[in-house]
């Protein structure tokens, strides 16, 4: 599949990669409908920090294609949108209504990832936590 990786400072390319395959009883994969670029994809673009070569994305929308076991609140086929921070849905501070300082957080960047794979700006994704971090939309 395609993903869109920063090379460099100034420097941003489409890779072939392998498609996400769900590590977790609590992933979803995703078929990206839509990806932004953030204002944080930026800083490394201009050179003020560093560029981590993974693939880029974080904010997004798109269809669940499948989901682990545990996964109880969206299924394939739904259209969903997530945050730009995976959350558990299930800690104090999630069910407190914080989920961006989620006790299980995982920063989008490594989040998406696990195998370092894909971001969001690629064809799909996996997103760990799926209950916390997906939201379906209205029909």
């Amino acid at each position: 599949m395609r993903s869109v990786v920063m090379e460099a400072p100034g420097k941003v390319v489409v890779n072939e990669v392998d498609k996400p395959t769900l590590l977790e009883p609590t992933d979803a994969i995703i078929k990206l409908a839509a990806s932004c670029i953030c204002g944080s994809d930026l800083w490394p673009y201009r050179g003020a920090q560093p560029v981590d070569h993974s693939a880029m994305g974080h904010e997004y929308i798109g269809e669940v294609v499948e989901v682990g076991s545990e996964v109880t609140t969206v299924a394939p086929g739904d259209f969903v949108v997530g945050s730009f921070c995976i959350s558990c849905g299930e800690c104090e501070t999630c069910t407190a209504g914080y989920p961006s300082r989620c006790l299980k957080a995982i920063a989008t960047g490594d989040a998406f990832i696990g195998a370092r794979s894909n971001g969001t700006q690629a064809e799909y994704a996996r997103v760990p936590f799926a209950d916390g971090t997906l939201v379906k939309t209205p029909a």
